[in-house]
């Protein structure tokens, strides 16, 4: 027979469960929280160096440069591929663009096709093709816009 004052033991049990759980979800928080601050910080330091090198780069090699980058990236694979168009933007407003702007076929730049040719040139796998499309994209758009930015 049990005495009144006696914890049931499905009463400490799931005590005990609930704070294993939230431990480990604070701890997992904790370290996301960690990455994503690091990514972060990678990022916006890559964004300078953009910055400083599209001054030197025409249209085409910023998007060979940002493919490179994306590939060594030490960020979060997904902070990675989306900050494309962000430093495509960076690179290609270190310095004017009206040449390459004026060389872009406007009625073909919008086409699926005209960026999968484009980035065939580049020689760029199955794996990292997204990442070239939106390096394109960044392009027509900073084009579009008259060299004031990308829409992200």
């Amino acid at each position: 027979m049990r005495d009144a004052t006696e914890t049931p033991r499905s009463s400490r049990g799931a005590g005990i469960v609930i704070t294993v759980v939230f431990t480990l979800a604070t701890v997992l928080g904790v370290v996301a929280y960690w990455r994503y601050s690091v990514s972060s910080r990678f990022i916006h330091e890559s964004l300078a160096q953009f910055d400083a090198r599209g001054a030197s780069l025409d249209a085409d090699a910023c998007v060979g440069e940002v493919l490179a980058w994306n590939a060594r990236c030490e960020a979060m694979k997904s902070m990675c591929d989306q900050a494309v168009p962000m430093t495509m933007e960076h690179c290609l407003a270190a310095r004017e663009r009206k040449e390459a702007c004026a060389a872009l076929p406007v009625e073909e730049a919008p086409r699926a096709q005209w960026t999968f040719e484009r980035c065939a040139a580049q020689g760029v796998t199955r794996r990292n093709k997204n990442v070239c499309t939106d390096a394109y994209r960044a392009l027509v758009q900073f084009c579009r816009t008259g060299e004031r930015g990308v829409i992200l």
